[in-house]
């Protein structure tokens, strides 16, 4: 593991030892991009796990408050939330942050000083970056070339990849390209705006691709409905970055890679479904299911632990599978998920169907 010491924040230390009294709420903080879809509906999984956490009167008995902070999805404002959670003693873990750049930016901050659990931030440059820094989605190094060998195992597929220029695309679109094991017939970087995007959508469709596979997130609705009008029929293949959007689109022979799915038949998924569509009248997608489960996990974790190192340890040690509905909570001591498989949703039209990858 990369020496992080650099990032030490050495006036904070003393906060990690500060326990708060047994009928203190347990206060933890959450960050990502609460006006943007995907912040929207991870903020309703947040709320819905608070309620959860403290219907019985909380973990514990304590109960679990959250500050929510706004990071706009940018690195320079994730880093400045940080630095704000990590100066506040009563804030003892941090549910966030949504994306790999602002959660980048976030974890020099964090190390030594705060945990942060995020839901969604799946970057391979977060491997080994902080112990303090746990998160629930494998890095995109395993994702990528998971989803990579399986077209690998189709020889005559012609691949074109395209990813958005960010920590999460280049990542996922570097380790897709290891697994597949050959050369794409064409890859080519976006902007986060889709800006720029006919000449590189029309440049790859003249190379008569058989599949493409997509590593994006903030672009994707413009970017499906460009590879739509000059592709009609091929199929697309993306990582969970992609998740939710048959919220916004009808998408056809599309799949996606995701943490969670609204069609998985197990009971835990079905009784979340039903219980968020109940409360928000919309159906869950990945990111509202990650944070429900990062926030019970932390929540739990706060209450046991009582300070901020108690609640990196025993979220490192969490051995409770009560509730969540997105897999078990087992992570390594360097913050990195374990034992959770990686699920594909196919969606053709508004058929949504899950399918256990090999």
């Amino acid at each position: 593991m990369r020496s992080v010491s650099r990032y030490a924040l050495p006036a904070l230390l003393a906060l990690a030892g500060c326990r708060a009294p047994a009928d203190r709420p347990v206060t933890l903080g959450a960050a990502g991009p609460w006006e943007l879809p995907v912040g929207i509906m991870a903020r309703r999984g947040i709320e819905l796990a608070l309620a959860d956490l403290n219907a019985d009167g909380g973990p514990g008995g304590r109960r679990v408050v959250v500050k929510f902070r706004d990071d706009g999805n940018d690195g320079a404002t994730a880093a400045r939330v940080a630095r704000d959670f990590a100066e506040d003693p009563a804030v003892v873990g941090v549910v966030g942050h949504l994306a790999s750049t602002p959660m980048l930016a976030a974890a020099r901050v964090y190390h030594e000083s705060v945990a942060a659990l995020t839901p969604t931030a799946t970057s391979p440059e977060l491997d080994g970056m902080s112990p303090w820094v746990v998160r629930l989605l494998p890095s995109d190094s395993v994702t990528g070339e998971r989803l990579g060998a399986l077209v690998r195992a189709r020889p005559g597929a012609r691949v074109a990849v395209l990813y958005e220029n960010t920590a999460y695309g280049r990542g996922l679109a570097e380790s897709f390209v290891r697994g597949l094991g050959r050369e794409p017939v064409s890859i080519d970087p976006i902007a986060v705006d889709a800006s720029g995007l006919d000449p590189i959508i029309r440049r790859l469709a003249a190379g008569d691709p058989t599949l493409v596979f997509v590593a994006g997130n903030a672009s994707r609705v413009p970017v499906y409905r460009a590879l739509r009008t000059a592709l009609p029929s091929v199929p697309l293949l993306a990582g969970d970055g992609w998740a939710g959007i048959d919220d916004h689109l009808a998408p056809t022979a599309t799949t996606i890679a995701v943490g969670f799915s609204p069609v998985d038949p197990r009971p835990e998924v079905q009784r979340f479904v039903a219980a968020f569509t109940r409360t928000y009248g919309v159906r869950p997608d990945a990111f509202a299911a990650l944070a429900y489960d990062a926030t019970l996990a932390l929540g739990r974790a706060a209450a046991a632990g009582g300070d901020r190192e108690g609640t990196r340890r025993a979220l490192l040690t969490l051995a409770d599978e009560a509730g969540y509905v997105t897999g078990p909570m087992r992570f390594a001591a360097t913050g990195e998920p374990t034992g959770r498989d990686a699920r594909l949703l196919a969606i053709d039209g508004r058929t949504l169907r899950a399918v256990r990858t090999p």
